[in-house]
């Protein structure tokens, strides 16, 4: 199944087919999401109903596929399958002479990606799919990987055909094969992940129907000074991507209380040791601000995606996975040419309060 929904973008589904020459009336979408196989019988998780204008309907069903949707991390990759179903429909029509007629389910692969302005609509009109085209299977925002020496790769990969593999390689030699599958039934496999079980390696590649599809190049960076950072968020294609921070880190606290002035006045007089000023719901969010290293220009489209993700993670020093928020509103492009060197600033908050206040 290559047929993709992403859902932080819309998805049109317009109707204006005719039944024995009588145009469209009224039409009810029947929607269903399904986890696990596809799953189509019974009642549908959305009905809806609109009457046609000029014999066309247009329903937009982005937004209730990603209530189905959740983003999770914590450490492990093969666990983020919440962000991903399968989304089937079908119109039943009611035409201007009374006439019904149901359309042929359709299914598609939902993920919780988003498409740009540019790429143009997603559409399903009259049963013909209009959706941007997506050229890779591991799903990420670019061919190369920036990793500390010592360290693995994890990535997505979204398989189409039934003989797919997935190798990674050192000086043109296969050292593993990481996947070797076929194309999802379950939702589970919309995406799925490879970790590499040892770090000295300098490509990856897919093979589908014995043919190289792709190849992402991986560079190791040797850092001595800092400890680096590894950021995880989910990208474009609603797979979780690794960035590396290699530079200094500065971490910082802000806090925030409510306030009241109290009443010390007792039978006339008042303790001078205690407070006029109560302040009280004290609490703080905790803040970092990131520095990459010098990339290659082609990590523009990375810090992108990381600037427009919803969900975002970082591996503390402890080990522990936290969720952050990117505080960033503006992101500058950077080139070679302007700019030499390209370091990219990114300024985040922990996306939790500093003291448990969870009720």
């Amino acid at each position: 199944m290559a047929n993709r929904i992403w859902t932080r973008s819309p998805f049109y589904v317009v109707d204006s087919r005719t039944n024995s020459g009588s145009p469209l009336a009224t039409a009810k979408l029947h929607l269903w999401i399904s986890e696990g196989a596809v799953n189509t019988s019974g009642t549908a998780d959305y009905q809806l109903l609109t009457k046609a204008i000029d014999g066309s309907v247009t329903f937009e069903i982005s937004g209730m596929i990603r209530d189905f949707l959740d983003d999770n991390f914590s450490g492990t990759y093969s666990e983020s399958d919440d962000n991903q179903r399968f989304a089937s429909y079908a119109i039943e029509g009611v035409y201007e002479d009374d006439t019904t007629n149901t359309t042929t389910v359709i299914s598609y692969e939902a993920y919780d990606g988003y498409t740009y302005f540019t790429d143009g609509v997603q559409r399903d009109l009259n049963g013909v799919l209009t959706t941007p085209s997506v050229t890779q299977n591991i799903l990420r925002s670019t061919d190369t990987i920036y990793k500390p020496e010592g360290e693995q790769v994890n990535f997505g990969v979204n398989i189409t055909l039934s003989t797919t593999l997935v190798r990674t390689y050192k000086d043109g030699a296969v050292v593993q094969t990481l996947l070797s599958a076929s194309a999802a039934t379950d939702s589970s496999d919309i995406i799925r992940y490879g970790s590499t079980t040892t770090a000295d390696i300098d490509a990856i590649v897919i093979t589908q129907g014995g043919v190289d599809r792709q190849t992402v190049n991986v560079v190791d960076v040797c850092e001595h000074k800092y400890t680096p950072i590894k950021v995880t968020f989910v990208n474009k294609f609603g797979a979780m991507e690794d960035v590396w921070f290699f530079k200094a880190s500065k971490e910082a606290l802000t806090t925030k209380n409510e306030k009241y002035t109290a009443n010390l006045i007792a039978v006339g007089t008042y303790g001078t040791n205690r407070r006029q000023n109560v302040i009280y719901d004290k609490n703080g969010t905790q803040t970092i601000t990131l520095n990459s290293g010098y990339y290659d220009e082609s990590y523009n489209e990375v810090f992108k995606q990381l600037s427009l993700s919803e969900s975002v993670w970082l591996k503390a020093s402890d080990g522990q996975i936290q969720p952050i928020n990117i505080k960033s509103s503006s992101l500058q492009y950077k080139t070679k040419l302007n700019d030499k060197l390209i370091n990219y600033t990114i300024d985040a908050e922990y996306a939790s309060s500093t003291i448990n206040n969870v009720r």
